[in-house]
């Protein structure tokens, strides 16, 4: 009966931000899908890496790490004792 003409328009152009995109993963998921320090603002590198970690020995560090997870155990002497498993920006474990 009414033939209208269908209705033209444009959708804006909307900005692409990879930091955002990461902050999203991470509240929804609870871990980003790519490499956790790229979120980071300094320079993961100014920081000691693992596999230097056995050269410091006796010298005081600093590392930057992503944690992963924890296990608490509760030892013979009934003290808490907890497990912690970290990443560093080469994605190898801090021990």
């Amino acid at each position: 009966m009414f033939e209208e003409a269908p209705i033209q328009f444009e959708l804006p152009e909307l900005p692409d931000n990879r930091l955002d995109d990461l902050y999203d993963e991470t509240e929804l998921l609870d871990f980003p899908l790519c490499n956790p320090f790229e979120m980071v603002d300094d320079n993961e590198y100014d920081y000691t890496l693992s596999k230097v970690h056995g050269s410091k020995c006796g010298k005081i560090v600093t590392s930057l790490g992503y944690f992963i997870d924890y296990k608490s155990v509760t030892p013979v002497n009934k003290e808490k004792m907890a497990f912690c498993t970290f990443l560093d920006a080469n994605l190898d474990k801090i021990f």
